[in-house]
């Protein structure tokens, strides 16, 4: 068994600062993982365009919903529709959360949905949310 193959997370977040403390509540939480960051809707529609495999899939993607140049609720839809993608899960944060955005993701399966954090503990408190996630999403091993 030795060292398990690390997570692979496609965070699409276009605020720097948020990737960084990501990063770091993963790491507090002792999540092995590779995070592939994309910065806005197109580069993650061409980057999630690339992934022909389920293989090649994230174990997890972390969308912000609000992004330049594609919106987050037209790249759910692109990657629910794409195969290799389509049972991947995906937590959605967003700084607002209203219940007619809800009621629209809902048809998205998203896993989970997360008010953005807004100070540091309250980014580490996401971090066994994401870790359950993870561990639940395939047998590793």
């Amino acid at each position: 068994m030795g060292g398990a193959m690390p997570y692979k997370i496609t965070v699409i977040e276009d605020n720097e600062p948020d990737i960084f403390l990501l990063e770091d509540v993963l790491e507090q939480n002792g999540l092995n993982c590779t995070l592939t960051s994309v910065a806005d809707g197109l580069d993650a529609r061409n980057h999630f365009s690339s992934i022909a495999t389920p293989a090649e899939a994230p174990d997890l993607i972390l969308l912000d919903l609000n992004l330049p140049k594609v919106s987050g609720t037209e790249l759910l839809e692109f990657i629910r529709g794409r195969e290799p993608l389509a049972q991947v899960p995906i937590v959605v944060w967003s700084s607002a959360r209203s219940e007619r955005e809800q009621k629209a993701l809902d048809q998205f399966r998203i896993t989970r949905f997360i008010v953005k954090p807004t100070s540091y503990q309250a980014f580490l408190k996401i971090g066994p949310d994401l870790r359950e996630i993870l561990e639940g999403a395939q047998p590793r091993g």
